[in-house]
Order: structure tokens, then sequence, then C-alpha cells
């Protein structure tokens, strides 16, 4: 499509912020544009914004320009756009968008940006065909302008600005894969002396936002530098960090990095499309320093400054520690959103350490605990009919505090859930809380959440069930349950809980051993559907299946009654009878008999 005039108005359009000079901007004419695009027709359209669609348009002399246009239907959006036009207007630096000029129309509001022909790094990067095309050398070119473009934002522009929306569909490539950041619409101006700021509006992307501003709304500077390494995560390992699954664990990308850096198995998070083309100092180098971006506490990751020197140098890097990652329930959602209106409930596997004794617990009086009150090691809260009981406890013989349900009425309080299977906490300070928007969080002695609770605001609750859950106070249909329990089995599968794979979200419910008696964590077997073929439940040890009947650590699933008088579990019924329910025993083409044992 052609525009009848490159610069459509001559005028220029004052911004005025308060406390700020007047800027200028060209202004550019809504009815010349409307025309050229057809009237906003979708096969100009290059994508979806946070708030507004994208367009593509050629001006008469051939420039390619892209249009931002705000949506009618965003009431927030008008405020984003506002903020976008006074950041933009201050900010020039080769890896950030440029912005040529707005329209204005009554209720119609649009940027004019420089258009990137080769789209945002999240087309290429997360294609199975497309990333092959981006090889060692120009992942590091992208890694490196984009840690150049956030550095000029927090220290070298005129003003400190903190974006807060950093993800792969954020960072546009020009015809040489220079990454450029675009869309300003969530960023925050901070002074020369500010240090973090705090708001009530948390907003962003799932996967990229900070565990300490999905909780609280505290961010700064190292919320961008959090963003910045998870970023760097997804291009060294061609997966999203939101909706990663593994079959050997239920981990993010975050936590799957940290597994592999712990187990000194760090090369095998490269993507696989890079074959040998890496240099393999390099990859230890980059790993290093995106795992010291995401550390839990922000104070613990460096500044861009520093990761520049980091990434660019030679000298000994630090060790990171554990990445401030969480278990997610993985819904369809919108991909940039408001945590406020999220229906995904996160629960935080914050901590490492806790003491304290199961038989020392001092019982709560009630199953439900409220925005602004907590659960502190030593108290448990007890369902309704005291079947289940909830708090802190140490496994065997284990120093280790894990967050677990149990029998109430069972004396040797058989643990049937653990939150933080992966997560252990060491001193007396553990504290389970949840604040006003129904995230859990098991932190280390840090007070919860102290806002008034509201009709509106969500509650979580030990079910009779076994089933801990996040609802609204006053309703019980488990339809609409924000969270739950039952969503993530450990090595005990309760009645009412479920097992299997959902298509569309790829979400998987399965149980899984402990690695020992001692150690809650994911061990060797796991029990889930196979939907290969006609879907079947299997037991499988590590990647491989070993019978249809599931297995602990013996290769048996039974089922156990509590017997009273005996004070003591008895095993009703085992699944695996004979030789003939192990799978594939025989061959793939055998046939089973009754009458004849297996050759």
């Amino acid at each position: 499509m052609t525009i009848l005039a490159s610069v459509l108005y001559v005028r220029k359009m004052k911004l005025r912020n308060t406390g700020e000079e007047d800027l200028e901007l060209p202004v550019f004419d809504f009815a010349t544009i409307a025309t050229a695009m057809n009237n906003f027709s979708s096969d100009n359209t290059l994508g979806q914004g946070g708030f507004s669609p994208v367009y593509k348009v050629t001006l008469i002399e051939g420039q390619e320009i892209a249009v931002k246009r705000l949506s009618k239907n965003s009431g927030q959006g008008i405020e984003e756009f506002k903020n976008e036009v006074t950041l933009i207007a201050k900010l020039q630096h080769r890896n950030l968008v440029k912005l040529f000029g707005c329209c204005i129309r009554k209720a119609e509001r649009m940027l004019i940006y420089e258009y990137m022909p080769n789209k945002s790094l999240d087309y290429f990067i997360f294609d199975q065909t497309k990333r092959k095309l981006l090889d060692w050398r120009i992942r590091m070119h992208i890694v490196d302008g984009i840690a150049r473009g956030v550095l000029y934002l927090h220290h070298d522009s005129r003003l400190r600005i903190i974006n807060r929306d950093l993800k792969a569909s954020n960072i546009l490539l020009d015809n040489d894969m220079n990454p450029k950041i675009s869309d300003f619409g969530l960023a925050r101006k901070f002074g020369v002396d500010q240090i973090q700021a705090k708001t009530r509006r948390v907003v962003g992307t799932c996967g990229y936002m900070p565990p300490v501003y999905a909780l609280s709304g505290l961010f700064s500077m190292k919320s961008d530098v959090f963003s910045f390494g998870v970023l760097v995560l997804e291009i060294l390992s061609g997966k999203k960090s939101r909706g990663f699954s593994h079959q050997d664990h239920d981990h993010n990308l975050l936590g799957h990095a940290w597994r592999l850096w712990t187990e000194k198995r760090p090369i095998e998070l490269i993507d696989k499309a890079l074959g040998d083309s890496y240099d393999a100092t390099q990859v230890l180098r980059c790993i290093n320093v995106a795992l010291l971006c995401v550390q839990q506490s922000p104070s613990d990751r460096p500044n861009m400054s520093l990761v520049l020197l980091m990434l660019c140098g030679e000298s000994i890097l630090p060790q990171p520690k554990q990445p401030g990652f969480f278990i997610q329930r993985y819904l369809p959602m919108a991909d940039s959103i408001s945590v406020e209106n999220e229906i995904c409930t996160r629960l935080l596997p914050y901590c490492k350490e806790v003491w304290g004794s199961l038989q020392a617990s001092r019982t709560l009086a009630l199953n439900t605990i409220s925005p602004g009150q907590s659960i502190k090691d030593g108290q448990t809260i007890v369902s309704a009919s005291g079947s289940f009981e909830l708090g802190f406890f140490s496994p065997g013989n284990s120093k280790s505090r894990y967050v677990g349900i149990w029998y109430k009425k069972v004396s040797t309080g058989t643990v049937v859930w653990v939150a933080n299977r992966e997560a252990s906490v060491s001193d007396a300070s553990g504290v389970l809380s949840i604040n006003d928007k129904g995230i859990l969080s098991i932190m280390n002695g840090t007070k919860g959440n102290t806002s008034r609770n509201s009709a509106e605001e969500p509650i979580a609750q030990l079910l009779d069930s076994g089933n801990f859950v996040v609802k609204d106070p006053n309703d019980s249909d488990s339809e609409n349950f924000l969270w739950q329990s039952f969503d993530y089995p450990c090595d005990t599968f309760l009645p009412g809980m479920k097992i299997g794979i959902n298509f569309v979200t790829g979400f998987d419910r399965h149980i899984s051993s402990w690695k020992s008696m001692e150690d809650p964590a994911p061990g060797l077997y796991s029990m889930r559907i196979d939907p290969r073929g006609l879907p079947q439940l299997v037991v499988k040890k590590g990647p491989d299946i070993t019978s249809r009947g599931g297995s602990w650590n013996v290769g048996l699933t039974q089922r156990s009654i509590w017997n009273k008088r005996k004070n003591e579990w008895e095993v009703d019924s085992t699944s695996q009878a004979d030789q003939c329910s192990i799978y594939d025993y025989c061959g793939s083409y055998a046939t089973c008999s009754t009458n004849e044992s297996p050759p």
C-alpha cells in the first residue's frame, strides 16, 4: 500500500507532562493513513501488542513504517499511549525502536514507528524451522544488543526508565538482525536517586515477571534484569519460559536451567538447532550470567552495567544462587496481563530453609487462611471434619522442612501432598501466606500480605478431601477454583484427583515417587497417561515404561486402607498380579495366556 504524503501535517504536537518540558512530535493525518491501509485491513497487520494491533504502511517514497493503533476497547490503553509517547520521544538509541510521530483524532490514537522487516525475536526463536537461521554469532549479537538497550534505559538516557515488559515479542529485528526494544506502554520513569517503586496494579507478562514484583508490586531496575535473564535463557534454549514442560520434572525454564546447572550439565540447555556451532566457553558464561540475573533476591542480581561486562569479559564469574522460579498452572490467557485479573494462581517455592517438628505443631482454630493471615512453622490448619492437616514437617530423619498435607487421624502422620518438593526450608522462620491476589507463597520469615480481606478477595482452604484450594469465599463450586493442590499430585493418588494430559495447554497431571524416604523431590518412577495410540495408564522408570499398572519404588501400585484396630495401613489390592502385567515382557507382538507361564 502507498500513502499520498510522507509527513502529512507540518505542524508539531506539544505534549505536556507535569514537571517536564514540552515535547514536539510530527503529527500524521489519520484519514490518509486509514486509506493507505485499506481502512485498517487485517492484511496489513504485523502483530498484536498488549493493548494495540500493529500495522505496516509504505510511504510514497517507498519508506516503510509501522503504525500502532490503540484499541478503542482498552480503558487502560489511553494512559499507556500517553506514557509511551512521553517516554519514547526522549529516548534515542540504536537498540531502541525509533518513534517517528503520532496521530490523534477524537478517540483514535496511533504511534508511528520505524518498520522492522524481520518482525520480532519470538517469530524466529520459538519456530522449529526459523530458529535454525539464528546461529551462535547472531544469537550472541542479539543478547549483546538487548543488554546495551536496557543499559541505556537504566543508566545512560536522559531519563531512568524501567521497561517492566521485556519479552521476546517486544524485541524487534531489523534487516541486519540488530535487536531493538519496543513497546514502552508499561514503562515507568525513576528519579536519579530512586531505587524502587511499588504499584497496586501489577502488570506484565507471565514467565518474565520476577516473583517479588508479582507478589508485592515492588519493582526496580532489577526487575528488568530478571526479565533479561529469562530472555537469555530463551535465546540459548529456543524454549519459551511460559508453558515450558519437561518429562523428568515440573519446573519452568528457569527451574530446568537451574537443575542442569546444579547437576553439572548446563550444556544440555542449548538449542539442538545450533548443532556444534557454538563456543562451549561462551555458552557456560551466558548461562552463568542469565542465572545470576534471575536469582530470587533482587539484591543478588547484577545491574546491567555489570551484566554487559560479564558477558563480554573473561573474568571468573560468581556462582548463582537459586532462581526465583515457581510452578504455575498453565491456562490459556492473554500474553500480557494484569495480575489483578489473572486467573492462574502461582504457588512459589520461594525459600530454602526451615526447622520445626510435626509433633510440636499448634493447630489453628480454622481450615482457612485469608489475605493478611499466615501459617508459621509450628502451626497447622485442619479440614472441617478433622481428616487432613496442613503445615510444616520434616520427612524421616531429615532436618529439612516442607509444607505438606497429611492424615490427621492416622497416628503415623502419612503425608499425601508436598508443596515445595524441591525447595526445602531449614530455619524456623518459614511462613505460608496468601495475598489479596490469590497468590500462595512460602517465604523465609517475610511477613505476609497485611491487607484487609473483602468478599471479593480469594481465600486458601483445606477441604475434607485433602484438597488445598484457592477460591472465592462465597463459591464452593470446584469448577471455579482458582488453584488446587489436586492439580499437582505428588506420590499419593487421593479420591477426587485426576491424572491426564490437557492437549490444549500441555498441562500434564501425574504422580511420582519420592527420591527417598527423607527427600520428597520427584523420584525415578512416575505414573501417568501415555497418549500414544489408545491412551493408557503406565508406570515409567525415567523415560522407560515398566508396567501398565503403576509403581513406586518396587514396581507395584498398591491400594491401602487404614486399619484403626491394628493402627496400620493394610494393602487392599495390587495392580501387578503376574508377569503378564509387565509392559512388553514377552515382546511387542506377544499374546497373553492365563494358562501358560511366560518363556
